[in-house]
This record gives structure tokens, sequence and C-alpha cells, in this order.
């Protein structure tokens, strides 16, 4: 993820500290269960990892977790609080921007409690959401068969080869992935590949996006064209052991092409019109 800057980290993890300990200090010997957050989980963190975390921390999404219950949620505290003050680079399928107040948010919930709020009030289920991050492509493209992730891998890498012959003739101006088994989807590479051999990067794709892969110009596509894309597959624990299964589609969107804006798509969960 996309972290704030380090000072705004030490700022805000120094302040959740002091009031952890101070108020820790009014209840001696029971520092480690005392309830000192003022952020609830179901009035203010469902919200937060509803809208910043769901796409992938969910049921059935990438993320080794769901962070969209209070019980799933809890247990990860003390991770999610070491992973937020951590200046180690995370994952490259792992990018989100956190706002100083929501890294507040989060660091004060973990270190104070974990609390749950009202409980006669719980958060709506939360699904996941699969679905083309603009809408149904100008152009689909389905791998030619299904991959699979051997039970005995817990990752791997395969390239596949798309003919653009449907495409031919179109100006192409951004391009997208649908994840066939989104749990195990972590990117891919999406490449043009002409008909005397010459490539030219499209963009990668990575779990959790909310637009499409906008090309830096548009492309023509010739023909005899194809596009390349060598996709990254990892299992996280929770199917170690097993075999499983992918069969992921491409999607081209023509250039200039007017469609919905991002921000008129539903978080998930979300009621829908």
């Amino acid at each position: 993820m996309i972290r704030p800057t380090a000072s705004v980290v030490r700022l805000l993890a120094a302040a959740a500290l002091a009031l952890g300990l101070a108020l820790a200090a009014q209840t001696p010997g029971e520092a480690h269960k005392a309830i000192t957050s003022k952020y609830l989980f179901n009035e203010d963190m469902f919200p937060l990892f509803r809208d910043r975390c769901g796409r992938c921390h969910v049921d059935g999404g990438v993320a080794p977790m769901s962070l969209l219950t209070h019980e799933d949620a809890s247990p990860w505290a003390e991770s999610l609080r070491l992973e937020f003050l951590s200046e180690e680079p995370a994952p490259p399928w792992h990018q989100m921007t956190l706002t100083p107040r929501e890294l507040d948010m989060m660091l004060v919930w973990a270190n104070g409690g974990t609390p749950r709020g009202d409980a006669s009030k719980p958060p709506p289920p939360v699904k996941l959401v699969n679905e083309w991050a603009q809408g149904a492509p100008d152009v689909p493209l389905r791998l030619p068969a299904p991959f699979t992730l051997e039970a005995t891998a817990n990752e791997a890498s395969h390239e596949v080869v798309l003919p653009l012959t449907a495409a031919a003739g179109r100006t192409i101006g951004a391009v997208d992935l649908l994840p066939g088994n989104p749990a195990i989807v972590r990117s891919a590479v999406l490449k043009l590949k002409t008909a005397d051999g010459d490539t030219r990067d499209l963009g990668t794709w990575m779990p959790g996006r909310t637009t499409a892969v906008v090309l830096a110009a548009p492309v023509k596509i010739a023909a005899g064209a194809s596009l390349t894309a060598p996709i990254e597959y990892r299992r996280t624990w929770k199917y170690e052991g097993q075999m499983l299964t992918d069969h992921s589609a491409v999607g081209l969107y023509d250039a200039g092409a007017r469609r919905a804006t991002p921000s008129a798509r539903p978080a998930p969960g979300a009621a829908r019109p």
C-alpha cells in the first residue's frame, strides 16, 4: 500500500501509544484488556474497511482474511498495526492510499482493544464484487483455457497469448482483466505484440482496481496483432493444499468511449441503484 510519510506515521503512532498508555495506567494489571479506542467497529471501522479494503479483504478475495466483520477483523489488529507502522514497501498487489485520519482510526482501534460497538446494529453482510472495473469492455477476450494452480504449488506464473482478430482496426485506450478466480490472481502485465514480433507494454493490472488500466497513448490494433499477458498466481493459507483453477478474461476499451466515472461505482456491499 502507499502509506503516508514516515513523519506522519511516527506522529500518529506516538499519539496512539501515549493515549493507550495513559488510559491503561488507570487500570493496573488490565492494560491488555482495556478498551481505550474512541472508534468502534460497527460504527466507524466497518465503513472504512469496506470502502478502503473491501475489494480484496472479503471472503473469496485475494487477501488472506476478511476485514468486514468484527469476528474476522479483530484477531488481526496487531498485524494491522505492525503493517501500517512498517516503512517496508508493500507488495505490488497491495496498493492503497490512506489519509492521516484513516491511519489514525486504524491505529487507535487496533491499539485500543478493537471494540465492537452497538451489537444490536451489526453491519450488513458484504459479498465479493468481481466485475469489470469500468463496465463491459468493447472487446472481451476470454483466456483460451483454464489455468490450474496445483495443490503442491503456492505460486505460479502463466503466460497467455490472445489473438486480437476481433479488435483489428480499433483504437484502444484502456485495458482490464476480470479474474476467473479472484482468490489467486495477483497481477498481469498486458502487452501488445505486432505481427512482426515487436512488443509494447500496455499496463499492469493489480487486484482491487476501481478503473481500467489507461494506456499512456491510444493504440490502433493492426491485423495480426496479439495480446500477451504473464499472469501471476499465489494462494493464501486459506487454500493450502487445494487445487485451484482460474479462467480469467481481458477486456479492451475503445479510446474516447464515454463511460461512467469510477466514483459512480458503489463500494463493495453498498446499495446499488
